[in-house]
């Protein structure tokens, strides 16, 4: 339950939870447009920003998930479209015009450092691992784990029989295991 009052005035703490209660989903929903966990990133901020701006939008008539799911696949939908524009009309620029700006990092520990890598390689990874999948069992996936939807809602959204959804999970994560252990080999091998 969200405390309306605190998220329509704007309590800066408050945000910052409902953003770690809710992240999980938001970043599924980028993913699931993008599948492509840097831009899904630079979304999910966008996305905690657009929700601050229309906060005031929401009445709490309805449940707070269901609205910052409609927000943030509104968002992302415009957001990829926008870019399928973007990039054809890029595509016309001489490469010569392009600046490739190298940004500078924030200063942090070795450990921090290792971690981070460490922790951003292996979401690449499954993301790449993911991108990899047939249509339908990347949905099924992604529909349960991203927006942890139960079985039923699943099939009723994927339009095939709940059997068919656990099934398609299951192969997904038979294939995503295959995939995974073939890029840790990779990464051995180096």
């Amino acid at each position: 339950m969200v405390d309306l009052e605190r998220f329509r005035s704007g309590d800066r703490g408050y945000h910052g939870e409902l953003a770690r209660r809710y992240g999980k989903l938001v970043l599924g929903i980028a993913l699931a447009y993008t599948r492509d966990f840097d831009w899904a990133q630079d979304l999910f901020q966008e996305i905690w920003i657009r929700v601050i701006e229309k906060r005031k939008t929401y009445k709490g008539r309805g449940s707070f998930r269901g609205w910052l799911n409609r927000l943030a696949t509104n968002y992302c939908r415009n957001e990829v479209r926008g870019k399928k524009v973007k990039d054809r009309a890029m595509a016309k620029i001489q490469p010569k015009y392009l600046i490739d700006v190298e940004l500078d990092s924030s200063e942090t520990t070795e450990t921090e450092e290792r971690w981070r890598k460490q922790l951003t390689t292996r979401l690449r990874h499954f993301h790449a691992a993911m991108a990899q999948l047939p249509d339908r069992e990347y949905e099924a996936i992604r529909l349960r784990n991203f927006q942890r939807l139960p079985t039923d809602v699943i099939a009723e959204r994927m339009g095939i029989k709940r059997a068919t959804v656990r099934s398609q999970i299951r192969h997904g994560y038979k294939r995503l295991r295959k995939i995974l252990e073939g890029m840790e080999d990779d990464l051995s091998d180096d």
